[in-house]
């Protein structure tokens, strides 16, 4: 079952996939993004035109654009912006029992 446009879903076994490569990723309860290949970098890096989000924010705040990869195949499946002192966002949140 697709959840994601790099991530499947087996919902018999509850294992998150990448759809690229196949490799297990985590299981459904999880944040797959713990257990993705990792890259934090400026925000310049996002490219031009980008608006801040730095300026909507206290100063006091590092901001981070972190990028998420599958850690088999290095495909990017997801990225979030993010203050340095905020967790991983959990935003895709599965529940097996009402599939």
């Amino acid at each position: 079952m697709e959840i994601h446009e790099y991530l499947t879903l087996d919902t018999g076994t509850g294992s998150i996939s990448c759809r690229e490569c196949g490799n297990h990723i985590a299981n459904a309860e999880e944040n797959y993004k713990k257990h993705c290949a990792m890259a934090i970098d400026l925000l310049t890096e996002i490219g031009p035109g980008f608006e801040s989000p730095a300026e909507l924010l206290d100063s006091d705040h590092d901001v981070q654009f972190r990028r998420f990869y599958c850690p088999n195949c290095a495909v990017l499946i997801d990225h979030e912006i993010a203050r340095a002192e905020d967790p991983i966002l959990h935003d895709i949140e599965l529940d097996l029992h009402s599939l």
